[in-house]
């Protein structure tokens, strides 16, 4: 579910998306002084806006100079050398910046939650990329302790305390409530969120049995927060249905699919792509369960839907081909070949080879299943062809 090291990290994400420097995620809400490293901030953005990390982390370190125990300063020194692949220093920073942060604050606080979540992430980062368990092992410690704080946090503000994990109470004195205002909705939306990403650590080691309650814990808090309509949680509860295809549980993941339909279906957003990608896996969940006139249903408007939004090329190929699968197996093979003929047609003129080739495999699929010796051999030349050119695979 995740993927690079900047992408896996999503205050780098965010800071490299918008080219600027970002505050902690949590600032906006706790007064934090920049005005003395000013001239500094400001030339550390120009420098990220043109892909000068170094630079912008150099102007960041001048700052510094000025607000020695400025939090989101030392954050954002952080960020920047998880930028430039430095792990050590990136960790030693974040460490501080939480270090001040609890200081400042108290220890439950959204932004020393928020801190711990993002030392997990890098860890898990780090993990990733040198497969050291040792890592994982303090990937989950900052997860959960982040998840600790939130609950308490989500508990002040709340009145009821709702324990996710089995560590120990946290024994903070200070309130959050107290320190930093916030209310119920932003306090669920925060432990909404670390619960979704100690959820996905869990799930990318295939380990179900913790990753499925705290993905369900998440939705649950962000549907209250948001409601159930809501264009994230949609994302989420149909990115939650996944997940029960991929654990082997399809009898969750089906009504949780025929929800988000209806969700989109009522906000006018099925004819959408996201739509299409969900009418796909629900169509793959029945087309795996030997559902084929099910799964054929909803595999039809997902390739149709696709067809009046110009979509990307691999993700034609992909659908038009569990299209063809389902139709040929239910006996269809003038549909099918239709299918992918029409597929091919759109692609042909198209630069992806790869996209092409995914066709043509399921189309000499399809006539070898229905013995066309003939038919298979001239799409088996033309595979042939193509895989003889750069890019094909």
């Amino acid at each position: 579910m995740k993927g690079s090291l900047i992408s896996k990290t999503k205050t780098v994400l965010l800071a490299l998306a918008f080219g600027q420097i970002v505050l902690s995620p949590f600032a906006q809400s706790c007064p934090c002084a920049f005005d003395p490293a000013g001239p500094y901030t400001n030339a550390a953005n120009a420098a990220m806006q043109s892909g000068n990390f170094a630079g912008a982390l150099s102007y960041l370190q001048q700052a510094l100079k000025f607000d020695k125990e400025n939090p989101n300063i030392i954050y954002n020194i952080a960020l920047m050398y998880l930028a430039t692949g430095n792990y050590r220093e990136a960790e030693a920073n974040m460490i501080k910046s939480i270090d001040v942060l609890s200081s400042n604050y108290g220890v439950a606080h959204r932004q020393v939650a928020q801190g711990y979540m993002d030392l997990g992430d890098l860890y898990e980062n780090e993990s990733t990329d040198s497969r050291n368990p040792e890592l994982k092992k303090k990937t989950e410690e900052c997860y959960m302790k982040s998840i600790g704080l939130c609950e308490e946090i989500y508990s002040d503000v709340s009145g009821a305390k709702v324990p996710i994990h089995s560590g120990k109470a946290n024994s903070s004195k200070h309130k959050s409530k107290k320190i930093c205002e916030i209310d119920v909705r932003q306090a669920q939306i925060d432990l909404s969120n670390v619960l979704r990403h100690a959820a996905e650590f869990y799930s990318t080691d295939d380990n179900f049995s913790k990753a499925e309650p705290l993905f369900s814990r998440s939705l649950e808090l962000e549907q209250r927060a948001s409601g159930a309509d809501d264009k994230d949680v949609c994302k989420h509860k149909a990115a939650l249905a996944e997940f029960y295809c991929e654990a082997s549980k399809p009898q969750l993941a089906e009504p949780l699919f025929k929800e988000v339909l209806a969700s989109l279906e009522k906000n006018d957003q099925v004819n959408s792509r996201a739509g299409a990608q969900v009418l796909y896996n629900f169509g793959n969940l029945y087309r795996d369960q030997d559902k084929f006139a099910d799964a054929e249903i909803l595999l039809k408007r997902s390739v149709s839907i696709l067809g009046n939004l110009t979509p990307d090329e691999m993700d034609l190929a992909e659908k038009s081909v569990a299209l063809a699968d389902v139709l040929d197996k239910q006996g269809k093979g003038a549909e099918a070949g239709n299918v992918c003929e029409n597929a091919l047609m759109k692609l042909e003129n198209t630069d992806s080879k790869q996209a092409l080739m995914v066709v043509l495999k399921q189309y000499h699929k399809h006539f070898l299943g229905l013995h066309n010796k003939v038919e298979a051999d001239k799409i088996a030349i033309r595979i042939k062809d193509l895989a003889a050119k750069p890019g094909a695979q």
